[in-house]
């Protein structure tokens, strides 16, 4: 078995049964033994770290999963059509760029 911490932002949005003391005083206690350099990096870090997560039932993060489905319907129907090698015009070379540059962004945006 497993011991999960939630950070202590997240706690704000998942409530924590009634049982849950237990796990919280392991939590706290967790917490008291980190190195205190540590505690400190991330004391540090914390605010800069947290503009970066975004909580999965955010506004914002329905509307980054909104543009990466509109993107994937895209791709359903403008890659088979590639095979028979249609003219490039300034829409596709346009979502080409976006789509490229979105996927990429989106491999950061999951690891945060």
């Amino acid at each position: 078995a497993q011991n999960v911490t939630l950070a202590p932002d997240w706690e704000k949005f998942i409530p924590l049964p009634k049982k849950a003391t237990v796990a919280a005083k392991r939590m706290r206690v967790q917490q008291s033994t980190m190195l205190p350099d540590s505690r400190l990096l991330f004391e540090e870090h914390h605010e800069v770290i947290q503009r970066f997560i975004a909580s999965p039932g955010s506004f914002k993060r329905t509307l980054w999963d909104l543009c990466g489905a509109i993107l994937i319907f895209y791709d359903l129907h403008y890659i088979p059509i590639t095979v028979f090698d249609p003219p490039e015009n300034a829409f596709t070379t346009f979502m080409d760029w976006i789509s490229l540059l979105f996927w990429t962004a989106n491999m950061f945006a999951s690891v945060c």
